[in-house]
C-alpha cells in the first residue's frame, strides 16, 4: 500500500454539487487539481469516462490520480525530472500527445471548412464509395483464422508464394471465384467464390480496407498481409455514399493530408549519421 501525505477530497458524503469547479480535490506536495481539471482528464481518456458514474468507481478512479500526483512531486523533489534522459522520455511522451493534438484540431477545422470538404468529396468520389469486395485467404501458421480441416499450415514465407503464384494465374485469366472455392482458407467466404459484400469504414483491418478503397473495379491487390495471413482481394463494385455520410472521414483524411505536407518539409536528417534513403 503506498502511503504518501495526500489529501483527497473525492468523498460520498459530499455532494458533486457542492463543489465548484474552481475547488481542488486532489492535493499532493503542493501541487493540486481542480474539479474541473479531474473531469477534463476523465474525458480526454474514454476509458475512464463510465466509471466516474459509480461513487465507489469514482473514488478509485481519484487515488489513481491522486497515488499519480504523489509519486510525481516525490520525483520532482528529488530531481528525477532533471535527469537528461529522463527529460527526453518525457519529451518524446510530450511529442505524441501533441501530435494527436495537432491531428484532432486539423479534423476539427476541417469539419467546419464546407468549401474544401465539397472540394475533396468531388473530386475524390471514388474514394468515398463503399467497395463490395472478394477475396482469396492464404492463411498462416498461428492465424487468427481457423484452420481448414486436413489443410498444411503454412509458414509467412510460404503462405506469400502461394498468394504470389495465385495472383500470376489470376493476372494471366484465371478465373477468382474459381480458384477462391480451390485455394481459400476463408471457411465463410470460400463456397461462394470469396464474396465478402460491402466493406464499411473501420470494420476491416486496416491493410485489407486500405487495399479495397483504393484499387479499381475489377482489379486484384497484390497480396496483403492482416493477422489472417495474405489476401488477394478484387473489388467488384462500389456504392456511392452520400456527402454527409462521409463528411467526418473526408475531414480526417484531408487533415492527414495536411500532416503530410507538414512532414514533407519539417525536418532534416544527418545523412552521415542515419544514411541516404
Amino acid at each position: 500500500m503506498y502511503r504518501f501525505p495526500l489529501t483527497l477530497v473525492l468523498t460520498g458524503c459530499l455532494a458533486a454539487a457542492e463543489v465548484s469547479d474552481a475547488t481542488r480535490v486532489i492535493e499532493a506536495g503542493g501541487e493540486g487539481l481542480t474539479k474541473a481539471e479531474f473531469e477534463e482528464l476523465v474525458r480526454s481518456r474514454p476509458v475512464f469516462e463510465g466509471q466516474v458514474q459509480n461513487p465507489a468507481q469514482k473514488r478509485s478512479l481519484g487515488l489513481h490520480f491522486a497515488r499519480a500526483f504523489a509519486l510525481e512531486g516525490e520525483a520532482r523533489r528529488r530531481n528525477i525530472d532533471q535527469n537528461p534522459r529522463v527529460k527526453l522520455q518525457i519529451r518524446s511522451v510530450v511529442q505524441q500527445i501533441l501530435a494527436a493534438e495537432l491531428l484532432a484540431q486539423l479534423r476539427a477545422d476541417y469539419r467546419k471548412d464546407e468549401q474544401a470538404l465539397r472540394k475533396r468529396y468531388d473530386a475524390s468520389r471514388d474514394m468515398y464509395s463503399e467497395p463490395k469486395v472478394r477475396h482469396i485467404l492464404i492463411r498462416t501458421k498461428g492465424s487468427a483464422a481457423a484452420a481448414r480441416p486436413g489443410v498444411r499450415e503454412l509458414s509467412d514465407d510460404e503462405a506469400r508464394q502461394k498468394a504470389a503464384q495465385l495472383l500470376s494465374q489470376l493476372k494471366a485469366g484465371a478465373d477468382f471465384a474459381r480458384l477462391a472455392h480451390d485455394h481459400s482458407d476463408d471457411i465463410a467466404t470460400r463456397q461462394n467464390g470469396g464474396q465478402i459484400g460491402i466493406i464499411h469504414r473501420g470494420s476491416m483491418d486496416a491493410r485489407f480496407e486500405n487495399a479495397a478503397y483504393t484499387i479499381a473495379v475489377g482489379q486484384v491487390s497484390e497480396p496483403v498481409r492482416t493477422q489472417f495471413g495474405y489476401h488477394l482481394i478484387r473489388v467488384d463494385s462500389r456504392e456511392a455514399q452520400p456527402f454527409e455520410s462521409v463528411r467526418d472521414v473526408v475531414a480526417n483524411d484531408l487533415a492527414h493530408q495536411e500532416i503530410d505536407r507538414i512532414l514533407a518539409g519539417g525536418f532534416k536528417m544527418n545523412e552521415e549519421y542515419f544514411g541516404k534513403q
